[in-house]
């Protein structure tokens, strides 16, 4: 029987997440506020480990939420004024055998 060649050894998940946010860090020139990890995978094909961050761009947003009494009572109709950052989203890919940085990208959640 002739031997499988070993598949190559990748980088840690954690090891990716770590790259990809300095990368991205790097890419800008204003400190990012609220920079968050929101979601990491390895591609089908484990070549990419694909690094979502999430920050918060300084932009306000005002919500409008409905507000109820107790979870096992009627609605009652008044209504809350909220307001939250806005955030946007880059997916970072990585290679998985050297770590390397290949591409950034928005992306909505």
């Amino acid at each position: 029987m002739t031997p499988q060649p070993e598949a190559p050894s990748i980088i840690s998940v954690k090891d990716a997440v770590t790259i990809a946010r300095q990368y991205f860090e790097s890419l800008n020139d204003q400190p990012l506020n609220n920079l968050r990890l929101e979601e990491v995978q390895l591609s089908e094909d484990e070549s990419l480990w694909l690094v979502t961050l999430g920050y918060d761009t300084g932009n306000a947003i005002k919500e409008e939420l409905e507000r109820y009494v107790d979870p096992y009572e009627s609605f009652v109709g008044s209504k809350q004024s909220i307001e939250r950052m806005e955030r946007a989203y880059k997916l970072i890919s990585i290679r998985a055998v050297d770590g390397r940085p290949i591409q950034v990208k928005n992306v909505q959640l």
